[in-house]
């Protein structure tokens, strides 16, 4: 008896997600000749590979095949056709070419948790992916030696990147005495005024009075709580070179202020008691 309910368990993803994904996967595991490109390969082929990728990593039909216990060509061939229905069922687009898909959504003015949150997700998939490549690729290692070199380099640049990401949303040394404060620097080619995703007109800024000692840019900071993403509020402290988002103070407690000295110590990433 075949045990299809849990095999044929399809996720609830966007056309582009899983095209875009199904392709990454397949390049993953071929040479440069067998590559395939997610906005211009031939449509047939993109449509093979979306059922490859849902068989073998978006369903249980290798967990299924795997615990037969013996090689049954009907069996498999039944399970992978049973799987194809439930794909043109849940995907109807899979009928027709659904590209070219629309562009994707600007990060330039996404809440700065939202964007965070969002990236590392996308950076954690791809590694994702990275690894299990170089599971299937190891088990003949001298023909895929280019590649699994290949993919090594790639994931090692992802994990990079997912510490630096990390890093950028430290919860820094900066005490408030009730809350959390984050810090966000920026590079010395990136100067500007970043409140946490938001663009807040200067009647919605308050002048710190006092200038950055590195960027030389005057401090300012909202004068309510603005959206930093996450469900979060946080009243936005800008210079050129970096934002401080810190929590909303409760009742018996007053909004931070920063001395010229302070400011110093939090664009070094220095412990500073804010009062």
């Amino acid at each position: 008896m075949i045990r299809t309910a849990e095999a044929q368990r399809l996720p609830s993803w966007p056309a582009v997600r899983i095209v875009r994904e199904a392709v990454a996967t397949h390049n993953d595991r071929h040479d440069d000749a067998w590559q395939l490109h997610a906005d211009t390969s031939p449509w047939p082929e993109i449509h093979a590979c979306v059922l490859r990728f849902l068989r073998h990593r978006l369903s249980g039909y290798d967990a299924e095949l795997d615990n037969l216990g013996r090689y049954d060509e009907e069996h498999r061939d039944q399970l992978a056709a049973e799987i194809a229905r439930t794909a043109a069922r849940q995907y109807p687009w899979l009928a027709n070419d659904p590209r070219p898909f629309e562009p994707a959504e600007s990060t330039g003015h996404r809440l700065v948790l939202d964007n965070g949150s969002r990236k590392l997700s996308e950076l954690h998939s791809r590694r994702d992916q990275i690894q299990s490549a170089i599971r299937d690729l190891r088990r003949d290692r001298d023909k895929h030696r280019e590649k699994l070199a290949a993919l090594a380099e790639e994931l090692t640049k992802v994990e990079d990147r997912i510490e630096y990401v990390f890093a950028y949303f430290e919860r820094t040394p900066l005490r408030t005495g009730y809350g959390a404060v984050l810090r966000f620097s920026r590079r010395p080619n990136d100067l500007r005024y970043f409140f946490g995703g938001q663009t807040l007109h200067k009647n919605h800024l308050i002048a710190e009075r006092l200038t950055c000692p590195q960027c030389s840019w005057p401090v300012m900071r909202s004068k309510r709580a603005v959206p930093c993403g996450q469900m979060r509020k946080a009243f936005a402290f800008s210079c050129g070179c970096l934002t401080l988002l810190a929590d909303p103070p409760p009742r018996g407690y007053v909004i931070p202020a920063f001395t010229t000295q302070m400011w110093e110590l939090a664009v070094a990433g220095e412990t500073v008691n804010i009062s």
